[in-house]
């Protein structure tokens, strides 16, 4: 008994032994493998971080130049060349009138095809930016009391295609290269003085298809340029030749009697409200390019 037990006891213990060496060598050699790997994608975060850091810095700088290297229409003194010249009429807002069952107008007087009805001013905007508009377009300031028409288009107001919408912006020429000037003949009602002090908002988009926006481009002193989201500058411009018919293409119903009984200026006031927010997804877009999470364009290398 003492034989087996001298034998076996030394042999199980030295297996255990082995064994708990074996298990402690392996849950080391496991703990090393472990911190190794923690460490390296601890590493590797840093790196990731560090370099996103360095992509959001480095964006920033290029859109804080691409910024500077802007387009910006500003008030020029007479004097040099003119692109060309727009002439717009301004008009008060006034409620439409129902036509018939299925055309509701914008009736103004006939007193709008008389040149003594009209006074006017006018201005000229300059591109003072280094880089070319390659479209832009005048707006009226949200919950302003008047309209913006062409000229020309509202000389055929008595057309009834004509006298079916109400406009609320105004396309000026395309390709405004830098220093280039365009004049702006703006008509006004001589009923209506206060319209002289009006101001129009500009927006733009450049050659390298940024988007822009400035306040009251018409009024005296300089007006900051506004980087805006696609989306929102397409918000404003309008489809449907920027206007907005009332018959079939603002509520898409055959019943304009039962529209205009709901009072059409308030829907008319309601579509415009939503339309011309700003909204929380625009705020997020200037946000972001300010902070370098999106990077505006640019075709050339900048300097």
């Amino acid at each position: 008994m003492d034989i087996v037990y001298n034998l076996v006891v030394p042999i199980v213990t030295s297996l255990l032994g082995g064994l708990i060496a074996g298990l402690f060598t392996f849950l080391g050699v496991k703990m090393t493998i472990s911190h190794e790997k923690k460490a390296h994608e601890t590493d590797l975060k840093i790196k990731q971080e560090e370099q996103h850091k360095k992509e959001i810095e480095k964006t920033f700088e290029r859109n804080k130049r691409i910024i500077r290297t802007r387009p910006e229409m500003t008030i020029s003194k007479a004097g040099g060349s003119i692109k060309k010249v727009e002439e717009v009429c301004l008009l008060p807002y006034i409620k439409p009138k129902l036509f018939d069952e299925k055309e509701i107008y914008f009736d103004y007087p006939e007193d709008i095809y008389n040149e003594e009805y009209w006074d006017k001013y006018e201005f000229i905007l300059q591109n003072t930016g280094k880089r070319e508009i390659t479209s832009a377009f005048l707006q009226v300031p949200y919950k302003s009391s008047f309209n913006i028409y062409s000229k020309l288009v509202l000389m055929n107001w008595r057309s009834a295609y004509n006298k079916n919408y109400y406009r609320d912006v105004y396309a000026l020429p395309s390709y405004i290269q830098p220093n280039e000037k365009i004049k702006v003949i703006v008509y006004f009602p001589k009923t209506v003085p206060q319209l002289k002090e009006e101001g129009l908002d500009l927006y733009f988009y450049d050659e390298d298809n940024n988007y822009w926006y400035q306040s009251l481009v018409n009024i005296k002193g300089r007006n900051e340029v506004e980087i805006i989201a696609p989306d929102a500058y397409f918000m404003h411009f309008q489809e449907d030749c920027n206007f907005w018919f009332i018959y079939n293409h603002l509520y898409y119903s055959m019943d304009v009697k039962k529209c205009f009984d709901k009072d059409i200026s308030s829907l008319l006031e309601k579509r415009k409200r939503e339309n011309w927010a700003r909204t929380e997804k625009q705020e997020e877009f200037v946000r972001a390019v300010k902070c370098g999470e999106i990077a505006l364009k640019y075709k050339l290398p900048l300097e």
